[in-house]
């Protein structure tokens, strides 16, 4: 498996669901979307709240997310999905406890992805950029116009500690303040050095 994380406007999402990644076989699951359907339902879109609801949650139960990602993958396998899948690349972990979880408890059942994932190390990438740059990015994704005073406040309210344990353990970290396409081509050039098939 491949781990993408990174603080809010990193580029994550859209690294993961690059065409040319999809076109080669790369099936993305984002843990965001799926903690928003399974808890934050009448949250709204306020990030600090739903941040909030998740550090309450995470402290009750610390294998929340890990446990959503996999029921969200069994979905995924159970429809079809992976069936020629060459690799997932699982979107938004906020810690290393989340990773090891999924490294642990992960099924693909008799998908193409089963055969190979004993032959291949997981990945994990951080993706790193200026608050500056985080926050122009997360204003047009979100359609807001948030201050850098507020988004300073979003950005202290997400796992701060567990994000710098992903950042100093990840197998890469990729500068994301450069353009889109560099990020890509600097992604995908890593793996096709670790084997993976992209054209």
């Amino acid at each position: 498996m491949l781990f993408l994380s990174g603080q809010y406007g990193s580029g994550k999402t859209t690294l993961a669901k690059s065409p040319v990644l999809v076109r080669n076989g790369f099936v993305s699951i984002d843990s965001g979307p799926l903690l928003r359907e399974e808890h934050f339902t009448g949250v709204g879109a306020d990030r600090l709240v739903s941040t909030a609801k998740l550090k309450a949650l995470d402290c009750a139960n610390p294998n929340m997310v890990g446990e959503a990602v996999v029921r969200g993958i069994g979905r995924m396998a159970r429809a079809g999905e992976l069936d020629e899948a060459q690799e997932i690349i699982v979107i938004g972990l906020r810690t290393m406890r989340s990773v090891r979880y999924l490294r642990h408890n992960i099924q693909f059942g008799s998908t193409s992805l089963s055969s190979t994932l004993s032959s291949r190390s997981d990945l994990l990438f951080y993706l790193d950029a200026s608050p500056d740059l985080l926050r122009q990015r997360y204003n047009s994704r979100e359609g807001t116009n948030l201050s850098m005073e507020k988004f300073s406040d979003l950005l202290r309210g997400d796992f701060q500690e567990e994000l710098a344990e992903m950042k100093q353990k990840a197998d890469c970290t990729l500068a994301a303040s450069a353009s889109i396409k560099e990020v890509e081509g600097q992604f995908h050039q890593i793996l096709r050095n670790r084997g993976y098939m992209i054209n």
